[in-house]
């Protein structure tokens, strides 16, 4: 009995922390995933709205092993490649901790 009792709470648990993981921010009008497959708001609803066109050729640029030091300006977010300027894609940046337009390889 004791057993049941624990199994229906860990299921609860599991469910109440998926749920809340899988709920985006208000105003989130687009959601990306990092490299571990955490989801996380790349667009809000006050962004304007480009429909994506597919991916651009190229593929982006390896993960840095070193973060260099911050700069004064955050460089922009993106969700996917229509959104960046010329032949730039959307890649995902660990050092940003987010998707910015960056030159393909």
């Amino acid at each position: 009995m004791v057993s049941r009792v624990v199994l229906v709470v860990c299921v609860v648990l599991v469910s109440v922390v998926a749920m809340s993981e899988a709920k985006p921010q208000a105003g989130c009008r687009y959601t990306c995933k990092d490299p571990q497959g955490k989801v996380y708001c790349c667009r809000f609803g006050d962004d304007e709205i480009i429909t994506p066109t597919g991916p651009k050729p190229g593929s982006c640029p390896p993960i840095r092993p070193v973060c260099p030091e911050r700069v004064h300006f955050d460089p922009s977010v993106c969700s996917h490649d229509s959104i960046c300027p010329g032949t730039q894609k959307c890649c995902y940046d660990t050092c940003l901790e987010h998707h910015t337009c960056k030159p393909p390889q």
